[in-house]
């Protein structure tokens, strides 16, 4: 298979019309089909199922199409990484999130490394998953944003923590609930609640809870994108941690009555003994450590308490 093969697959995926597709890719669509059938005969099954009015994924082309998207953005991070050692640095360090909202003091961080560390370059990524810990593990990445519990099953993987975060009540501006200054669970008696969106172990603890000892209705969501639209739109309201919240304009945070909190920091491989590595982890924990004596974070709600 080559490049331009798995481009057609996932657009064509994207879009499940193949003239749509085709014109997307500035093709025709006799062309796009040709390219659909050499990939289908040398994996050896159908991506797709076709008929007169309809495209969609077999369940194979759907669980590779998931692994072809990851590939391409590695792919495409590991040419940028060697572009960028290639530019007179000695060494790169990788580091991955899956929220941007997760470290707000990130630009700080980098912009500190930058001056601190001047060559070697820190390449920063952002992969929605939940297996960013997995990927720490097989190399993939030298330094990951984690929580506590996401590492502690891990005996080769250090954690280095920098703040707590609560777990919070979401809500549209105009909702009932949002100007108190906190919310048990079963002031959530008789709505409906959205589940999932990237739940950590402690959320998800809060969530069985809720479920269980209070009558409400539940939405699954699949990431917390959706879940955010759905509580813009009105569906429901959402349990999230603190570090979900991007400060989009239009919902409400109210701390949730639990003592349940998400403790959030570094993971990195515990024989990663890079000097540029330690000097990167040091930077997080003093800039969040100065960020808590300043009370820079300390009154906004949303933040939760940093060490």
């Amino acid at each position: 298979m080559n490049e331009r093969q798995v481009t057609c697959v996932l657009e064509l995926a994207r879009t499940l019309n193949f003239n749509q597709a085709a014109r997307n890719l500035g093709m025709s669509q006799p062309s796009l089909s040709y390219q659909i059938r050499s990939f289908e005969e040398e994996v050896g099954f159908r991506m797709f199922d076709r008929t007169d009015r309809k495209t969609s994924l077999t369940p194979g082309g759907t669980d590779l199409c998931d692994s072809l998207r990851i590939l391409r953005v590695q792919f495409k991070e590991a040419v940028e990484r060697a572009q960028n050692i290639s530019r007179g640095f000695s060494e790169a360090i990788n580091m991955c999130l899956s929220l941007r909202s997760s470290m707000h003091l990130l630009p700080e961080i980098v912009a500190r490394f930058d001056e601190e560390v001047r060559d070697v370059r820190l390449n920063v990524s952002f992969v929605y998953s939940d297996a960013l810990v997995d990927m720490l593990v097989r190399g993939q990445q030298d330094v990951v944003f984690a929580s506590a519990s996401d590492v502690e099953h891990f005996r080769d993987v250090r954690f280095v923590p920098l703040y707590t975060s609560s777990i919070y009540a979401v809500m549209r501006s105009d909702d009932p609930l949002a100007s108190r200054e906190s919310v048990s669970l079963a002031d959530l008696s008789g709505r409906t609640v959205i589940i999932g969106g990237g739940a950590t172990r402690e959320l998800e603890t809060v969530q069985r809870r809720l479920v269980t000892e209070v009558p409400v209705r539940t939405l699954n969501a699949t990431d917390p994108d959706a879940a955010m639209t759905y509580v813009e739109s009105g569906r429901g309201v959402v349990l999230a941690p603190g570090i979900t919240n991007d400060m989009r304009p239009g919902f409400s945070w109210v701390p949730v009555d639990e003592t349940v909190d998400v403790e959030c920091g570094l993971a990195v491989r515990a024989d990663d003994d890079r000097e540029s590595l330690s000097r990167l982890v040091s930077i997080a924990m003093n800039a969040y450590a100065q960020a808590g004596r300043n009370g820079r974070h300390g009154s906004e709600r949303w933040y939760g308490n940093i060490h």
